[in-house]
């Protein structure tokens, strides 16, 4: 029988805005070359024994899955408590001889030097690195992999991760890179601009959300039959033709590596209490209302060169005095914190403004 590569290979749901995750349709067409490509970058080898580490419902578990039954390699598949991160991990890594992980720094960052032999393959995703935690995991072999879930698995990867290069990489096979200004202009090395994605490995968009996809998916630049992907994030082009990433554009943030949209909050929030628009207001969320407080959890910032990045990014919240909305409420499923901290006030500068770096 025929194979039509654009039927869909699978459907992942990832944060949007208006409270109720959206689908993403990844279509077959370009995921064994993308595999191909990492397959390649992490010099992985028949025989090698992979950890499934990423849960399902995200897409690098994709990649993990992919990329080792091409190469012939081992998959190695356990239960939550043996895998979990700190010493059980180190533990499994060193008894089942695992040789390549896939996992987000914030993951690696619960991890001491010693609890990965030499040379073990760490592929990074979802989230920045510092170079204080590349420094600590030297000795392994460390791989930066940026791939937003609307453009299948990998979009690029970066094989040198390091201090020394802390780029994203080449794009994966058949995927191109453009970075152009606000009227979507093609800008030349050197240059700052917005990221977004093309080729075979861009999803056919959203599922029954056909007025989220024609925002986020728009005309190729160079193929009139396709479409490419608004990747909403800020890069710089240097001169040797890398790109790094600098930031968000939007109120997107990450957690843990969860795509988390404040706006997706706020209008939560907007559904629980009766708040003028503007005290909702993400990411600072604390304005002086007769009838509201501050609910929020834990900021932790590292800085990445001259960068500044929230890696733990508490729930932050408007609520009645006379209530206390649960985590649940605020933030369903896993954008909920643990914990809740109620402050009273939070400091406002010299002008009388919030201090959002404060929260």
């Amino acid at each position: 029988l025929p194979f039509d590569a654009g039927l869909p290979a699978y459907l992942i749901y990832t944060s949007g805005s208006t409270g109720k995750p959206k689908g993403v349709e990844v279509t077959q067409r370009n995921l064994v070359p993308i595999a191909r490509t990492a397959i390649d970058a992490a010099q992985l080898q028949p025989g090698a024994r992979v950890l499934q580490f990423i849960a399902a419902g995200f897409d690098m578990s994709v990649l993990e899955i992919m990329m080792t039954l091409l190469a012939g390699a081992e998959l190695v598949i356990t239960d939550k408590v043996s895998s979990a991160p700190g010493k059980a991990l180190a533990t499994l890594v060193k008894r089942e001889g695992i040789n390549l992980l896939v996992m987000t720094p914030s993951l690696l960052a619960c991890h001491q030097t010693e609890d990965f032999p030499q040379d073990t393959v760490l592929m990074l995703g979802g989230e920045p690195c510092t170079p204080a935690l590349l420094a600590r995991f030297a000795h392994c072999r460390l791989l930066n992999v940026y791939a937003p879930t609307e453009t299948s698995f990998a979009t690029s990867i970066n094989a040198c991760y390091g201090a020394g290069d802390l780029s994203i990489g080449p794009a994966t096979a058949n995927t191109r890179l453009y970075v152009v200004d606000a009227r979507q202009r093609l800008l030349p090395p050197g240059a700052w601009g917005d990221l977004f994605i093309g080729g075979p490995g861009v999803a056919r968009g959203y599922r029954n959300r056909p007025d989220l996809t024609a925002k986020g998916f728009v005309a190729d630049l160079l193929d009139a039959e396709g479409t490419m992907y608004r990747a909403g994030d800020r890069v710089f082009f240097d001169h040797a033709g890398r790109i790094h990433y600098l930031g968000r554009q939007d109120n997107q943030i990450k957690l843990r590596g969860l795509r988390i949209e404040l706006d997706e909050i706020k209008n939560v929030l907007l559904d629980l209490v009766v708040l003028p628009a503007k005290v909702v207001n993400a990411p600072g969320m604390i304005e002086k209302h007769p009838v509201a407080r501050a609910v929020h959890g834990v900021l932790r910032i590292e800085q990445v060169g001259d960068k500044t990045f929230g890696r733990e990014v508490g729930t932050i919240a408007i609520a009645p005095r006379n209530a206390r909305p649960t985590n649940e409420q605020i933030a369903p499923g896993p954008r909920r914190q643990q914990a809740l901290a109620v402050v009273d006030h939070v400091q406002t500068g010299v002008g009388g403004g919030r201090s959002d770096g404060q929260i």
